[in-house]
């Protein structure tokens, strides 16, 4: 199902995914510790060191203060991201971010203050290392539910600064296709793989298993980006990471504007792999960014941007660009 892009800003919904939800988790999660105050050991671990065990603890009323120190930030934050919020895509992606970790942060205290209930003496309490995965599945799900509270809007997303593609010459019959594949750099990928490597040393070191779960998060996601593949044909355009995810997909019909651009990984998009350039004139636009170079840029009718830096770009933005009028021409 398409969502229908408004042209008005969404203020009051971005204010509600912004600060409300992320603000439930978190008292909810004041709400159970308050109930276990009494079944607590005091004072109660706060911190574990090698082998999992305690080597840091602290006040009985501890975990209260931390959630109520989230909450007064998480509201300065949601101000923030109501405010200057100048795209749906930039507003997701913070609002995502905010409620995910305030969401993480609660189901993270609550779990280490669960497992000390009943306890005499919480030095003998080990890491419960079930906590963390739990707490980044519980994370996903509350950043999720907060981005799709806020609907598309027309209008909001700056149109990124490209260069306008000339459309490759066509019959209307005419059957064509263009496809090209893009890399991972090799020092990437070995940085990646080294961080896998030190996480699960860490585990085995230290004994603290949960550590793992970092672990398998790397790997997947070197996994995902080792190549992207593009591919135009007659039905629009088509991008998909190794394994089938982060992919994109946008109609001939849904195409507004095709273009290509120079773009450098570091200072429009901060990074690699699937970003979200949040300034600069890309600002709104996500991309699939393996490295620096010519990319192809691709705006809908609803305001979405894709980025994708390819190898001979230009070409890529020809065939679609005449693709797209093509499908224009035909439904007039």
């Amino acid at each position: 199902m398409t969502t229908t892009p408004t042209s008005r800003r969404p203020t009051m919904r971005i204010a509600i995914a912004a600060i409300v939800l992320p603000l439930i988790w978190l008292i909810v999660g004041a709400v159970f510790v308050a109930a276990w105050r009494s079944d607590l050991p005091d004072p109660i671990a706060t911190h574990w060191g090698p082998r999992s065990m305690p080597d840091g603890f602290a006040s009985v009323d501890q975990p209260l203060w931390m959630l109520l120190v989230i909450a007064a930030l998480v509201i300065v934050a949601g101000i923030a991201i109501t405010v200057t919020s100048s795209s749906s895509p930039i507003a997701r992606s913070f609002v995502g971010l905010s409620s995910g970790l305030s969401a993480f942060l609660a189901a993270l205290i609550v779990g280490l203050t669960a497992v000390q209930r009943g306890v005499a003496d919480a030095a003998q309490v080990a890491f419960p290392g079930w906590v963390v995965p739990v707490a980044g599945v519980i994370a996903i799900g509350a950043g999720f539910l907060a981005a799709v509270v806020i609907p598309p809007w027309v209008g909001a997303l700056a149109s990124p600064a490209s260069d306008s593609a000339e459309a490759l010459p066509i019959g209307p019959t005419e059957r064509v296709v263009w496809s090209s594949a893009v890399t991972s750099p090799l020092p990437i990928v070995l940085i990646a793989g080294l961080a896998a490597v030190a996480t699960a040393a860490g585990a085995v070191l230290l004994g603290m298993w949960w550590m793992l779960t970092i672990t398998a998060v790397l790997l997947v996601a070197t996994a995902t980006m080792l190549t992207v593949r593009v591919t135009v044909d007659r039905t629009g355009l088509q991008i998909r990471g190794t394994l089938g995810w982060p992919r994109a997909r946008i109609a001939a019909a849904d195409i507004a504007t095709v273009g290509t651009t120079r773009v450098r990984a570091l200072r429009d998009f901060g990074g690699f792999g699937y970003r979200m350039a949040v300034t600069g004139p890309l600002r709104g636009a996500r991309g699939f960014i393996l490295r620096s170079g010519e990319a192809l840029v691709v705006t809908t009718r609803d305001g979405r941007t894709e980025v994708v830096v390819v190898d001979d770009a230009q070409s890529g933005a020809a065939v679609l660009e005449a693709v797209r009028l093509r499908d224009t021409n035909r439904t007039r």
